[in-house]
């Protein structure tokens, strides 16, 4: 099973890519909330009232650090996302990077997974849900920052991901070496629970 989205629009929503005015759309700083092994991850323009009930107390984890390093336009709006990262080396100098936000009308998940530009492409990322049958998720789009790849978080996926412990997560190195890291499924629902709430 395969799985392949428009990741230019996923990308957008999910601010991987680079802008000019980082320094700006973040002057404030993004609000990061911790749930379970999620980060919530919130810019909401000028103003934080929007989201006064979210937690920006919390030391900024290596992917909170990463999105607020990635250059997007503020938004008047809440703009959300969960996002886990794991090091695909000892040096931890190599993340990879899985990001989710709501869109449509019918506010599903959309998923990027985002690793450095040192990988072989060609085979894709091998995505595993506890004993489930295991899909492939296509890489897109490479740009400075990284090769990304998109996805859905509905039906199949999303029941899988709530019931689920872990996602072991495969990609291969430019060497065609398998690396596999563990996406944990802890507190899924409930991390889903709250960016639902937080995306209006």
């Amino acid at each position: 099973m395969r799985f392949r989205i428009h990741i230019a629009f996923v990308m957008a929503l999910v601010c991987v890519s680079q802008a000019a005015a980082t320094k700006a759309a973040f002057a404030a700083g993004p609000l990061v909330e911790r749930i379970g092994d999620w980060d919530l991850i919130c810019q909401v323009g000028d103003s934080q009232e929007a989201l006064p009930s979210l937690a920006a107390t919390k030391p900024a984890t290596d992917a909170a650090k990463v999105a607020a390093a990635s250059g997007e336009t503020s938004k008047p709006a809440t703009d959300c996302r969960l996002i886990q990262s794991h090091a695909l080396d000892a040096e931890k100098q190599n993340l990879l990077i899985l990001s989710i936000v709501l869109a449509g009308k019918d506010r599903s998940g959309l998923a990027v997974i985002s690793v450095p530009q040192a990988v072989y492409l060609s085979p894709g990322i091998l995505m595993k849900v506890d004993a489930k049958e295991p899909f492939k998720i296509l890489y897109e789009l490479c740009n400075p920052r990284g090769c990304h790849a998109g996805f859905q978080v509905k039906d199949q996926v999303l029941q899988a991901f709530k019931g689920g412990t872990e996602a072991k997560t495969v990609v291969w190195s430019i060497d065609n070496k398998a690396i596999e890291v563990k996406i944990a499924l802890k507190d899924f629902s409930k991390a889903m629970a709250r960016l639902a709430e937080v995306s209006k």
